[in-house]
């Protein structure tokens, strides 16, 4: 009997609006009605901030577009704190400004506006006040991010916030295999496959490959017969459901996998942070007369597929070359990790893993300068060190 062709259409997500968020909020069953009253005042707060608009001109991955899709009563109660925090942060109208311009911003918002927030909710302590600093607009002229000021002792700590993205020949490497896979799918029949790319592509390689994928795809369905090629540049198969144990064997032989997998990337990038001078770099963007903390968002699968102890060493050397800078936080956050909470703090370094009610899990690094040379007192530093982890 003859296959019939399957034919995929992209699915796409619905975005998000204010009404429908009002409408899940009436809908939900999982909190109660004293925290939906929370729920909504939030809710309300965001979009007298944001503007009724929001949803229709901001990219559909907006970091807050999902903060603000909340479900669980964990995530919830997590968005009232987060926005009860905002509120506060209004009291300083120009200090607000800057952190608002980069929470609205679908390009902002990831690398600087929320690492911004989470230093605002780390620091929520009541001798604590966090501002936010207006770049200088004289050029040559230099300014933190962030001021931390402790209203008991006058004492102010200044944080440069320097996001560490993925690298940039790793994420040419990410879009070109999600290029090519895309064609995989979406391109004339859903097909049993397998295979593997195996190496980066300039742009004829890559046009021709696409156009050797799509032939195949093509003859396969024509021949009702597995089809596959192997060269320099990829290996891939695809069959019919009836042939499909013509492509199997072909595994077997090859010793490819079903699917499509990418080349084998490295994510330790302790040499991005260390080598390249980073530390000595994001420090001048401190006066020398005062106390800085460099605070670096990193990627989760950096810290994954880094030695944290390896890490902690490594930032040592180049801090110590910095005798205002009280220290170095690298942080990151991910859902659904596999690493088991655990907390160290020693003289001179912290090291965390901790999982909230959300299921989210954050690791943090804190290096202490252990040539810090600034006058901050013990009851600051410990602070500080609170805050972090």
């Amino acid at each position: 009997m003859e296959e019939v062709p399957y034919k995929l259409f992209p699915a796409f997500v619905q975005r998000k609006t204010w009404r429908s968020i009002y409408a899940f909020i009436d809908q939900s069953v999982q909190v109660t009605d004293e925290l939906k009253e929370d729920w909504r005042r939030a809710i309300d707060f965001m979009r007298a901030e944001l503007g009724n608009g929001f949803f229709t001109t901001a990219r559909i991955d907006h970091p807050l577009s999902h903060l603000m899709g909340s479900a669980s009563k964990a995530e919830v109660e997590y968005l009232v704190r987060w926005v009860n925090t905002l509120i506060h942060l209004k009291t300083n109208p120009m200090s607000y400004a800057v952190l608002m311009d980069k929470l609205r911003s679908s390009t902002k918002c990831r690398p600087e506006g929320m690492p911004f927030m989470e230093i605002a909710l780390s620091f929520s302590m009541p001798d604590l006040h966090v501002s936010f600093i207006p770049e200088s607009k004289e050029a040559g002229i230099k300014t933190p991010d962030v001021m931390v000021k402790n209203t008991v002792t006058g004492e102010n700590l200044f944080v440069e916030v320097s996001r560490v993205n993925d690298a940039a020949e790793r994420a040419k490497q990410t879009d070109q295999y999600h290029a090519i896979l895309k064609v995989i799918d979406r391109n004339g029949f859903d097909l049993p496959m397998a295979g593997a790319l195996k190496k980066y592509l300039n742009e004829e390689e890559f046009d021709e490959t696409v156009r050797d994928i799509k032939y195949l795809k093509e003859a396969c369905w024509r021949d009702q017969s597995m089809v596959s090629i192997i060269n320099h540049r990829i290996a891939i198969a695809f069959s019919t459901n009836g042939s499909f144990s013509q492509l199997e064997e072909w595994c077997i032989q090859t010793g490819y996998s079903r699917g499509f997998s990418g080349l084998s990337v490295n994510f330790n990038d302790i040499h991005r942070i260390v080598d390249r001078g980073r530390i000595a770099d994001k420090a001048l963007q401190i006066p020398k007369t005062e106390t800085g903390l460099l605070y670096f968002p990193v990627q989760a699968l950096f810290l994954l597929f880094s030695d944290p102890f390896e890490l902690i060493e490594s930032l040592q050397f180049p801090l110590s070359k910095q005798p205002h800078i009280f220290g170095v936080v690298l942080f990151a956050e991910m859902k659904g990790s596999l690493k088991k909470d655990v907390y160290m703090d020693c003289r001179d370094f912290i090291y965390s893993v901790s999982t909230d009610e959300r299921h989210y899990t954050r690791e943090t690094i804190f290096v202490e300068n252990i040539a810090y040379a600034g006058n901050l007192s013990s009851e600051m530093q410990y602070a500080i060190r609170k805050s972090i982890a």
